[in-house]
């Protein structure tokens, strides 16, 4: 099975994009590349030339709309506060996960994006406590495959900062149900994809320290919900805009021109709103006050039923499996498998 979740995607061949954002989507990289092109000189960048660059952009325009969250997600999310709370302290988990196994971001932005398009399908919202750190170890699972095969993902991931130990084959049955109901689709452009292409433009000097300032914002915008109102291109231009105005005052008027140009223009209202977000989230710190507002997670003897499972995965997937899950899948006594080994030990048990 691990060898069939890095196959490569079959590309839907209809792109949802509208002619004229590709359109437009030309034009803005023309007049990006002759305006501002000429600002970059690093041998390192990832796009070379200004045709790299209009390649990029427009693959990527195309594609991220075939990785959003259904319509309604971002309401139903704000509507229901232990929704909202296990999401932020999933995605908080997939950074300190990241820092603690030195992974790529990119597989946190994956994770995430795998965590909320399965949120957002009908009949699949997930309601409980260990049910959000199941699908969670799952999204990280299947993201953290992209950067290694190595034998023992399951067990390595979940050491710290879960309050439940699940199997690894309940794991491997939830991230197959989560393959099918992305449809096998793991390869979305999220907002730090555009990281390197919309930074290409700056000064090589100071282009690895404004990087590093832009994707601590892009972290910030990940774990509030209120960006999933924006498409990853809003987000990634506006937190370039907002670092910019911030830390590169000498050429801000120029740099911040050409990324709006970027923009399709049915979308500039959204990039205005979010600037506006952008930049109050520069001056606040990341807190993780939504956690205390997650409600107390039921024992699993009483949410591990055959008709709890039946409204937790009651989408067009074969979600069978769940009715034969017993307790002994999942550990839970109100904290980690470490936590309660050293009590035990402590206690002379």
């Amino acid at each position: 099975m691990m060898e069939s979740l890095l196959c490569n995607e079959v590309w839907l061949m209809m792109s949802p994009v509208l002619d004229h954002d590709e359109v437009h989507a030309n034009e803005a990289l023309e007049y990006y590349n002759v305006n501002c092109g000429h600002h970059s000189t690093s041998t390192t960048s990832l796009y070379s030339n200004s045709e790299d660059c209009q390649r990029a952009f427009i693959s990527f325009l195309e594609k991220e709309a075939f990785y959003m969250p259904e319509r309604g997600y971002l309401k139903l999310v704000k509507e229901n506060c232990s929704t909202d709370s296990g999401r932020f302290k999933a995605i908080h988990w997939f950074v300190e996960s990241q820092r603690r196994l030195n992974l790529s971001l990119e597989t946190v932005f994956r994770a995430a994006n795998y965590l909320d398009r399965f949120g957002s399908l009908k009949d699949c919202q997930v309601r409980n406590d260990w049910m959000f750190e199941l699908v969670s170890v799952a999204c990280l699972s299947i993201a953290f495959k992209f950067e290694t095969n190595a034998p023992n993902v399951l067990n390595e991931i979940q050491t710290e900062g879960l309050e439940h130990s699940f199997e690894s084959s309940l794991i491997q049955r939830m991230e197959l149900i989560l393959l099918k109901a992305l449809e096998w689709r793991l390869c979305p452009t999220t907002s730090y994809s555009y990281l390197e292409l919309l930074t290409r433009s700056i000064d090589p000097l100071n282009r690895h320290f404004v990087q590093e300032l832009i994707t601590e914002l892009l972290v910030k915008a990940l774990l509030d919900s209120s960006f999933l109102e924006f498409r990853p291109c809003i987000i990634a231009v506006s937190a370039i805009q907002r670092i910019s105005k911030e830390f590169l005052s000498t050429i801000n008027d120029s740099l911040c021109s050409h990324f709006s140009v970027l923009i399709p223009p049915d979308q500039k209202d959204d990039l205005i709103k979010c600037c506006k977000m952008m930049m109050d989230l520069c001056h606040t710190s990341t807190s993780a006050k939504k956690i205390s507002c997650i409600n107390c997670p039921s024992s699993p003897v009483t949410v591990l039923g055959a008709h709890s499972c039946c409204d937790f995965c009651d989408c067009q997937i074969d979600h069978s499996f769940l009715l034969t899950i017993k307790s002994p899948d999942i550990n839970y006594f109100g904290g980690s498998t470490k936590k309660r080994k050293r009590e035990q030990e402590e206690g002379g048990v």
